[in-house]
């Protein structure tokens, strides 16, 4: 309640940031929205940051401090999310390992910050405690540990201090280190205490299902009387419903790194309803007739209530055997510190229908390709920069190379003035020639942006009293020359700064980063 009402500078950046509705502040979105910005700090920054955002009264200083907790969860997800594929991919190449009471994986370059998080990610998708080590050669691996109720994962690990350096924690988590070359030894003597500690083995899920409950049958009335259950957590958990027999017709990605999936799936009366997947892309959507466990949640989407239904597991009607996910197989050539990328270009030996993307340049090489043209081929060249992760793998799916060209030009359009003017030609140009319709992703595809960015800039424009602006649906606007400023448009500013200099966060990671970074994606 104090934080539906708070008028603190840093919360309600914090809010808006997040997308959060301040008056429908649930607790829910504190668990999962709200408090895995907070935690982004303390594994790749300084924590103390929080302290300032959430006393400062400058509101300039706070949607500094916000924007930055912003781009830091980003990068944690970023970094969890290739992280947890590296797991795969070594499960991939030894699936031996899943034999194993505890799933034990180290790599040298993982960051020590985010592996706690992707060994509960482990630990979920596998039914068995996980213990994720930075294992750098020569030096000291250190690991995090987590498991599930009712294996005290500290006892397990004490059975083999005699090989630790240290070790610490309880019976759901804990940390632990010892030297590098010591962790395969220590995954098979570790693996024999859990099995004298387990005898009958790891116990199978179970899931329990509160009543079954056909979609077609949901309302927003009955979703606001299971709201009156609230507040939900681990000691007082959403009710799970039963489907009946449904398909999946399409599946697409949600989030900024597409972690998380929308699911439409028709009911036996051939009607289609939305499911929200949290964490889907972990898994693979099984196919057929699926029976599905579901929750339901009460949304306030621009205002307008509604009805949310939320993923929690599936069956096949028909049983099936699952398979584990793998990674991509595309091999990455490393091209992005060359001095001429164009003359590079032009060296390269490519095969015939190779794919060159570029975007944002006003000299592109010829024949290259912008997101609205992309078909698959054996070879990709990515000659600019994306805009964000999500827009690469995007690229990558669209395309589905074996092999990939990284480049690292970057087409100059973060700047804010810079952005502005190219997008201020770019509405000129729409308003002559296409009587002011626009389509999001042609003028994302122009500027090498995010389409959140270019609805940003527009309404910025609007604000400024540059042009009329009106959103038409399907990722189309329409533009009419505009009469007069808002009387503020600061806020508008502000909003296009945070997610151009999101952007440019990204380029500058995208130019840095190791190339596990692009072998994991």
């Amino acid at each position: 309640e104090v934080l539906r009402k708070t008028d603190r500078p840093g919360l309600l950046n914090l809010l808006e940031l997040a997308g959060l509705n301040q008056r429908n502040l649930t607790e829910e979105h504190i668990a999962f929205q709200l408090a895995p910005r907070l935690n982004a700090l303390g594994r790749l920054d300084d924590a103390n940051l929080a302290v300032k955002l959430f006393t400062t009264t400058n509101s300039r200083e706070a949607r500094r401090l916000a924007s930055h907790l912003e781009g830091l969860n980003a990068r944690r997800k970023l970094l969890t999310d290739q992280v947890f594929q590296g797991v795969l991919e070594q499960i991939n190449r030894q699936p031996d390992l899943l034999n194993h009471p505890v799933l034990v994986f180290a790599h040298p370059d993982w960051p020590a910050g985010v592996i706690g998080i992707v060994a509960s990610r482990v630990v979920e998708r596998f039914n068995r405690p996980a213990i994720l080590f930075n294992a750098p050669p020569g030096g000291m691996a250190r690991g995090s540990a987590r498991s599930l109720p009712g294996i005290n994962i500290t006892a397990a690990i004490a059975t083999q201090k005699d090989r630790l350096a240290g070790f610490g924690g309880h019976p759901m988590a804990a940390g632990l280190s010892l030297p590098s070359e010591a962790v395969p030894e220590f995954r098979l003597a570790l693996a024999r205490s859990v099995k004298q500690m387990l005898p009958e083995g790891i116990p199978a899920p179970v899931l329990h299902v509160d009543a079954s409950l056909p979609l077609n049958e949901i309302n927003l009335e009955m979703a606001l009387q299971f709201e009156r259950l609230a507040p939900f957590g681990p000691g007082n958990p959403r009710l799970t419903f039963a489907s009946q027999p449904v398909i999946i017709q399409n599946v697409i990605p949600l989030g900024q790194t597409g972690e998380h999936r929308q699911v439409l799936v028709q009911d036996e009366h051939e009607q289609i309803h939305r499911v929200l997947w949290w964490q889907g892309a972990d898994w693979e959507a099984p196919e057929g007739r699926i029976q599905l466990a579901y929750s339901i949640r009460t949304t306030d989407f621009r205002g307008h209530p509604g009805v949310q239904l939320e993923w929690v597991d599936a069956r096949t009607v028909e049983e099936k055997t699952g398979e584990i996910r793998t990674a991509r197989e595309t091999d990455y050539i490393d091209q992005r510190a060359v001095e001429n990328p164009a003359e590079t270009l032009a060296e390269l030996e490519l095969p015939a229908g190779v794919v060159i993307w570029a975007e944002g340049l006003s000299n592109p090489p010829p024949g290259s390709r912008n997101r609205l043209q992309l078909k698959p081929a054996p070879v990709l060249v990515i000659y600019t920069i994306p805009p964000g992760q999500t827009e690469l793998e995007w690229l990558l799916q669209q395309v589905k190379p074996g092999q990939a060209y990284l480049f690292g030009v970057d087409p100059e359009l973060d700047d804010f003035p810079v952005f502005l003017r190219h997008l201020a030609g770019l509405v000129k140009y729409t308003l002559r020639v296409h009587q002011g319709e626009a389509s999001l992703d042609r003028l994302a595809a122009a500027l090498n942006h995010r389409q959140k960015t270019v609805l940003a800039g527009l309404d910025c424009l609007a604000a400024r009293g540059h042009l009329l602006l009106k959103e038409t649906g399907d990722a189309t606007v329409q533009l009419s020359p505009g009469t007069q400023p808002a009387a503020d448009p600061a806020e508008a500013e502000e909003r296009l700064r945070t997610l151009l200099e999101e952007t440019r966060a990204y380029r500058h990671f995208y130019r840095q980063a190791d190339m596990f970074s692009f072998t994991h994606l």
